[in-house]
């Protein structure tokens, strides 16, 4: 039967698939008269081809390039095939989580900074699978202050493939199921006929926030759930841990949720008044207690229209308090855009967002369909998710925008505020996160159908200039010192660096010694820097070795 198993099936089977609800230095001269060689002019001739070689270079990355420094080229994709990357998250000291699904299994990644698999991480191979004893999908990542990882999805409920409840699961910084939460690490919530969660929040005060699409009365509804830091109802929310929501219509879902300082919670989803599956964005905030905030927009909920069919899948909150609501808006005559409103901090539309609060902004395609956003510390929005290659169809690409605070586009990103990345087949951004260094760090799935490929990508996010290099000391001009040594420095600590007096750059340290017989040469030294960026125009010095 669909929906059920005598055993799991293994990774990569997917007898099911629930649509997701959810800069450069001056170069050095040498000083002093230069003296004639005393060297064979055969010699010479070779010294100076050698010298003459052109090495290729990395320019200065640009905000919208990949990170060449991580993965490879920028990319790590799992070997797994049949992995779905869902949402990603950070931990305070840089490494990287995803969650997703393939079939049966629950999957939690992470990886090390440089784009590598964890393997202090789990089993030895930086991936946990979670067994929830039926068929689960992954959707939602959130780290605790501790370093515990929440996750939360939905599973189906044997016998009944259209139905699903409520999975969640609490790890240890180190991988294991944390057995502190609910008892064994993870638990199935029935919180309704039919209900299952598409996004998880941390409180200020360390209470879990839940939120989804459930079933009530046959009528879909925002539900939203608070669970104390061992995993019990919190029975100070709503009375007995749980709420839901109604906007008036047949479907309506909750897809995001945020926690704004002062711990009322901000949820996003879809609404369809008119039970015609011609859906808004739909936005409710509540307050700490659990109540609709009668303060945002009058009852506490608010939708907006774009076209005939909009999802807010995302939700993000501004330091002044702005709530930013990214997603697909489809209408029927025309390609889906991406959509993004913004509303003033009591639930009303911002004017100062396009003079309406809310923007479209398309790809030239026929299908482009935002998944995720994110606001930085300078108040610029980036919006990801995926982008049609052509306008006839075809795969997608993976799609990243950027906003400046009036809603224009910010052209420091990409050069004109967009950014489309092909990894393969049919690439998707669900899911994006910002490092304390400000890279990008997105996370979703190449080649979509039964063979998806987990990847996980780092982007600049402004111009990183290469790294300059100074020489500090070494010989020039005249010298009858034939083991010269050279020291130097970058301008980026943590540079790497490359040297040369005869021969191809090859991998040096400083100080560094060369045994040299008497004649002319020119030390060349250049940093690289984490990104791999190599100085253009290495530090140089020339310098004579007489002959004794």
């Amino acid at each position: 039967m669909r929906g059920q198993y005598d055993d799991p099936p293994p990774c990569g089977n997917r007898p099911f698939h629930m649509p997701p609800v959810r800069g450069r230095g001056p170069v050095r001269h040498s000083r002093g008269r230069r003296l004639r060689m005393k060297r064979p002019l055969a010699v010479v001739l070779l010294l100076a081809g050698l010298l003459s070689t052109p090495t290729p270079v990395a320019s200065a990355a640009a905000g919208g390039d990949l990170d060449r420094s991580f993965g490879t080229n920028g990319v790590t994709k799992d070997p797994a095939v049949g992995v779905s990357g869902r949402a990603v998250a950070l931990q305070s000291n840089g490494r990287i989580v995803v969650v997703g699904y393939s079939g049966y299994w629950a999957w939690v990644y992470r990886y090390r900074t440089d784009g590598t698999l964890d393997t202090s991480f789990g089993g030895g191979d930086g991936r946990v699978n979670i067994d929830f004893g039926h068929p689960t999908e992954l959707n939602d990542v959130a780290i605790q202050s501790d370093g515990r990882i929440m996750v939360v999805g939905r599973t189906h409920i044997a016998g009944l493939s259209d139905y699903y409840d409520t999975a969640v699961a609490r790890l240890t910084s180190s991988g294991d199921l944390d057995t502190t939460f609910r008892g064994d690490g993870k638990s199935v919530l029935d919180l309704g006929f039919r209900d299952g969660a598409d996004a998880v929040a941390i409180a200020p005060n360390g209470r879990i926030v839940i939120v989804g699409d459930g079933l009530v009365k046959l009528d879909g509804d925002f539900y939203v759930t608070r669970l104390t830091s061992s995993g019990a109802l919190d029975s100070t929310f709503s009375s007995n841990g749980r709420t839901t929501t109604g906007f008036g219509g047949e479907n309506d879902a909750a897809l995001d949720v945020a926690v704004q300082s002062d711990g009322r919670i901000v949820v996003a989803g879809r609404t369809d008044a008119d039970g015609e599956y011609d859906y808004d964005f739909a936005v409710a905030r509540y307050t700490t207690s659990g109540g609709l905030d009668a303060s945002f927009n009058f009852d506490g909920k608010a939708s907006i229209g774009f076209g005939d069919s909009d999802e807010a899948r995302a939700v993000a909150i501004q330091s002044d308090g702005k709530i930013v609501l990214a997603g697909p808006s489809d209408p029927d005559d025309g390609p889906s855009d991406f959509a993004v409103a913004r509303l003033n901090a009591v639930g009303l539309a911002d004017d100062d967002w396009d003079g309406d609060g809310k923007i479209t902004t398309g790809f030239g395609g026929t299908d482009d369909w935002a998944e995720d956003v994110l606001v930085q510390p300078d108040g610029r929005i980036v919006v990801v998710g995926r982008v049609r290659t052509d306008k006839l169809g075809g795969p997608f690409d993976l799609g990243l925008l950027r906003y400046n605070q009036s809603g224009s586009l910010n052209t420091s990103f990409g050069g004109d505020g967009k950014v489309r990345t092909n990894l393969g087949t049919s690439d998707e951004i669900y899911g994006i996160a910002r490092q304390t260094d400000g890279k990008l760090v997105v996370a979703g799935e190449v080649g979509q159908g039964a063979d998806p490929q987990l990847f996980v990508a780092r982007f600049h996010w402004t111009t990183d200039p290469a790294p300059t290099t100074t020489i500090d000391s070494g010989p020039s001009g005249d010298t009858a010192d034939t083991t010269p040594t050279f020291t130097f420095h970058s301008n980026e600590s943590g540079a790497k660096f490359e040297c040369t007096v005869a021969t191809p750059y090859v991998p040096c340290t400083s100080p560094k010694t060369f045994t040299l017989a008497p004649g002319s040469y020119t030390f060349k030294v250049r940093a690289i820097d984490s990104s791999a960026q190599k100085d253009a125009t290495p530090a140089t010095r020339s310098f004579t070795i007489l002959t004794p």
